[in-house]
C-alpha cells in the first residue's frame, strides 16, 4: 500500500488498497491504523477533504473495525561533528 503525505494538523499520510478495501492512517501523533472494508468512496473523499481530521471524526472514527499496527518514527538524520584536524591521520 502506497500512502500519501496530506497536509493536516491531525493526520500525517493516508493510503488505500482497492482490492482489500482497507484503509491506512499515521496521524500525526505516530500511530499508525488499519480500517477494514473502506468502501472506494469514502476514501476519495477523505483525502479531497479540506479538513482530514474532522473527515475522520464525522466519518470513518467508529464506523469501521480497525487495528493499529503501532508507531510511526519519522527517519531524522544522524548529525555528524566536523572536528579540523581530526582525520585521524597524523599531520
Amino acid at each position: 500500500m502506497i500512502l500519501e503525505t496530506v497536509r493536516s494538523s491531525a493526520i500525517h499520510a493516508i493510503g488505500y488498497d482497492v482490492e482489500s478495501r482497507e484503509l491506512e492512517v499515521i496521524f500525526t501523533g505516530g500511530g499508525i491504523y488499519r480500517f477494514l472494508n473502506v468502501p472506494a468512496e469514502v476514501y476519495a473523499r477523505f483525502i479531497r477533504s479540506e479538513s482530514k481530521g474532522n473527515f475522520f471524526q464525522d466519518h470513518i472514527r467508529g464506523r469501521f473495525r480497525h487495528s493499529r499496527l503501532g508507531r510511526f518514527r519519522e527517519r531524522r538524520p544522524t548529525l555528524r561533528r566536523f572536528h579540523p584536524g581530526a582525520s585521524g591521520q597524523a599531520g
